[in-house]
């Protein structure tokens, strides 16, 4: 092959990559707040669960608060496909999951779960697998035993409109 045109070709293929994952950026968007929907029999106790994703071309990243700590969530979409990994912080929320304290402190920014999504009806729902981490512990003394990731279940958000967000604050500050 010739040197020029290798010396050409990879640059022009890089940026050719690069401009693509922008434009399906532009065309397939999770930012936003997503609400989880319960798949039908799922016990549901609490507040609706939310999470605020962000996108800058192909890379996503978001957040959910929970009680004692927040969950972020790191990852990367390509076409409509969004994979993410959550990691969970906060000792209190990790603690209120039953973990010991001093075991909580050390898992404090781990990994807890991956999710698989994807992109449907028009933008407005994400739908695919949600596969959490099992982590055995002893208690005395406390330590980690074994993690392991157990099997994808399904998991589905819908987007939350901004009207419908702020519907939901002024009824809360009425009430």
């Amino acid at each position: 092959m010739d040197e020029e045109l290798l010396r050409w070709s990879i640059p022009v293929a890089l940026g050719g990559v690069a401009v693509a994952s922008l434009f399906s950026s532009l065309l397939f968007n999770v930012s936003g707040t997503w609400e989880r929907v319960r798949e039908p029999g799922e016990e549901h106790k609490g507040p609706p669960e939310r999470l605020t994703l962000g996108q800058l071309g192909p890379f996503v990243r978001g957040r959910r608060e929970v009680s004692g700590g927040w969950q972020e969530y790191g990852g990367s979409m390509w076409g409509r496909s969004v994979t993410l990994l959550r990691r969970d912080f906060g000792v209190d929320a990790l603690t209120k999951s039953n973990f010991p304290e001093v075991l909580a402190k050390k898992l404090h920014g781990d990994v807890f779960a991956e999710l698989k999504l994807m992109l449907v009806e028009d933008g407005t729902m994400l739908r695919g697998t949600f596969m959490p981490q099992k982590i055995d512990f002893l208690l005395a003394p406390p330590r980690i035993t074994e993690r392991r990731w157990l099997t994808p279940v399904p998991r589905s958000y819908r987007r939350v409109s901004a009207v419908e967000l702020e519907e939901e604050r002024t009824l809360g500050m009425a009430g």
